[in-house]
């Protein structure tokens, strides 16, 4: 199979997926000559630009994508990327028909994904000598019927940001930082000159070598967030998890990243986006702080409450009106992960009275139950259309069960001195009409990419600590 290929015909959930490919910048390295867009594609992004979805309103975007490609095809003959790569669309006049949004009768759109076949069987039939093609996609489906027709295929990696990445320090400059513990940009690009700019917000991880960090509870000196520091934004190494005395500390970098975001005030960073694998410990995390800030601290306690919003995503489509009871007892059962990441909490270093032994576990949930009747409210997502939460710790997770209208309406709810934190593990999602890369949570992470209001950190596969049967499946399927 050939590495590079001239022409690459994109199928169209590759597109819908990933706009990028549709404007690569000069960084970006060219992948083909030619993106050969079948423009029946236009036809279907009409269709599904109606639906309420995160796919409606990627379609939505992308028609802005192609009106943009073809006012300059139109004027100028071509439209080249900044990478040079030239896009181009194929027109099969027996494909795409102009319909008449009132009357859509004799028309019946054949599958986008043999539609894709036919327009690159077509434009394989123009290619110049030695030119090669290749179907574009990230779908193994559409990957099995190009090569059942004869095609190459182009895999599609979709670019997602995790709100992290690791940089080798050189000892020089670890020497400097470890006596200011912050850099400006400029100095970042000086020192690093083959890293992309930093975003808003991120967080670097700095190595000793590739693949060698430093030591393991050694965070304050090799984990930095790039803070926008009233407009002069500063890479400056992690603080505020210095003001976390609760009963846990991080068991690694990416914990350590997210009660950092979750320690910073409301007022600086009033969303925290979390996306990780099961076990990376995001819930437990985000309950501890939760719990710390709004308990423990006592006088000085940052919220008032801590607010949770009840999973309805679960694998059987779960709902309120399927369940029997009352509003609240039907929410109940949908908070057993907070109420089992609290009892763990709270069990955590035990009863100091006792010289630290675990605490009677009837006395633990006794426990529980009075934090969750003192301190939680808990609020179904459908109910909370035009409240304005305040002075609270927000929590929803498995928040990739959610759909961008979804997670709009969550966000949206943030009030003054609230802090919102959405987790959830983008690889379990049960809604056939979203992927690990479509669903609300993953959307919510782009859209938020480098806002100084809020944080994206996600939790990787190698950070699994629920046990070691966990981390052996997420080794095997993470």
């Amino acid at each position: 199979m050939k590495s590079y290929h001239q022409v690459l015909v994109p199928a169209l959930d590759t597109l819908i997926g990933n706009p990028e490919i549709l404007n690569p910048d000069t960084q970006t390295k060219k992948k083909a000559d030619i993106l050969a867009i079948p423009a029946h594609f236009i036809m279907r992004a009409t269709e599904l630009r109606g639906e309420q979805t995160n796919r409606g309103e990627a379609c939505g975007e992308l028609l802005k994508q192609f009106n943009m490609i073809l006012g300059d095809i139109h004027h100028e003959g071509k439209h080249i990327c900044d990478n040079g790569m030239e896009i181009v669309f194929i027109e099969d006049r027996n494909a795409t028909k102009t319909v008449n949004p009132s009357n859509r009768r004799g028309y019946e759109p054949s599958s986008s994904k043999m539609e894709t076949i036919k327009a690159a069987k077509l434009y394989q039939s123009k290619l110049k000598n030695g030119q090669t093609l290749a179907i574009l996609t990230g779908d193994n489906a559409m990957s099995s019927l190009a090569y059942s027709e004869g095609f190459d295929v182009a895999h599609i990696n979709p670019t997602v940001y995790t709100g992290r990445r690791k940089v080798v320090m050189p000892e020089e400059v670890y020497y400097a930082w470890q006596s200011k513990s912050e850099m400006t940009a400029e100095e970042f690009k000086a020192n690093f000159p083959d890293e992309k700019p930093l975003h808003i917000n991120e967080f670097v991880e700095f190595m000793l070598a590739p693949g060698v960090p430093f030591e393991r509870n050694n965070y304050y000196n090799h984990i930095a967030r790039f803070e926008p520091n009233n407009g002069q934004p500063v890479l400056r190494a992690i603080h505020h998890l210095r003001e976390y005395k609760g009963r846990i500390y991080p068991r690694n970098a990416g914990q350590a990243m997210l009660l950092e975001a979750l320690m910073i005030s409301a007022d600086e960073v009033p969303i925290v986006i979390c996306p990780g694998l099961f076990g990376t410990g995001k819930t437990f995390c985000t309950v501890a702080s939760a719990y710390f800030q709004t308990v423990e601290m006592g006088e000085h306690a940052r919220y008032e409450r801590i607010f949770v919003v009840p999973s309805e995503g679960s694998p059987g489509g779960r709902e309120l009106g399927a369940l029997p009871g009352s509003k609240d007892e039907k929410i109940s059962p949908m908070i057993a992960p907070i109420k089992d990441n609290l009892y763990n909490y709270l069990r955590a270093k035990g009863d100091k009275s006792k010289g630290g032994k675990p605490k009677n576990r009837l006395d633990v949930m006794r426990d529980v139950e009075n934090a969750l009747a003192k301190f939680f409210e808990l609020e179904a997502l459908q109910y909370i259309s035009g409240r304005s939460i305040t002075d609270s710790m927000i929590i929803y997770d498995e928040a990739q069960a959610l759909e961008c209208g979804q997670i709009k309406q969550l966000l949206t709810r943030i009030g003054s001195g609230s802090k919102m934190v959405c987790m959830g593990d983008p690889g379990q999602v049960y809604n056939r009409h979203m992927n690990a890369n479509s669903n609300g949570l993953s959307w919510a992470s782009s859209k938020l990419e480098g806002n100084p209001y809020a944080i994206v950190v996600t939790l990787n596969p190698d950070e699994v600590e629920r046990s070691k049967a966990a981390k052996a499946i997420a080794a095997c399927i993470g």
